[in-house]
């Protein structure tokens, strides 16, 4: 919801989410799950990421890529929900670039959105969005990121690794 306040003030409100998000879940099954228990773990993990993936298609049919696909923007809801969170660097097919600062996102902080010349998160960006080439950015490198927490699922394993954004860049 949208609305002005009695000092003019604009704000918005939104649906208060509860759930655990996906990097956590992963997190979890990677430091506690044994080897012989995963066969039975990942075909619901398979179900969720058909979740995403319908989420992000729908997106998509509507024009819309998020360019900030990661575990960590992935809830799960405790009645079987899958959300796709944090649309806030998501662009629309046609527009411009609106409320991007280029501050925020610590550029040594792997785990961060990094914003500016090149968005996104490190592990899991595209390589036209590494290299920040924005132009070339659209639901292909939504795609990319899909596939890389995919990879993480399957493996329990981010796809790259590093001490920092740019080595994991590199």
């Amino acid at each position: 919801e949208l609305c002005r306040s009695e000092d003019g003030r604009l704000y918005f409100s939104m649906k208060l989410v509860g759930g655990r998000p996906l990097s956590e879940v992963l997190q979890e099954l990677a430091s506690s799950t044994p080897v012989s228990e995963m066969p039975s773990v990942r075909p619901r993990l398979l179900d969720d990421f058909r979740k995403i993936l319908d989420a992000v298609g729908f997106a998509h049919s509507r024009g819309v890529w998020h360019r900030d696909l990661k575990p960590d923007n992935i809830m799960f809801g405790e009645f079987g929900e899958v959300l796709v969170l944090d649309w806030g660097i998501a662009k629309q097919l046609g527009t411009s670039e609106i409320g991007n600062t280029g501050e925020g996102g610590d550029a040594e902080e792997p785990e961060n959105t990094l914003e500016g010349a090149i968005l996104g998160t490190p592990a899991y960006m595209s390589p036209e969005q590494a290299i920040g080439a924005q132009k070339e950015i659209d639901t292909r490198s939504d795609i990319y990121a899909l596939g890389a927490i995919l990879y993480q699922i399957l493996t329990l394993e981010p796809p790259y690794r590093g001490a920092t954004a740019s080595d994991i860049l590199q």
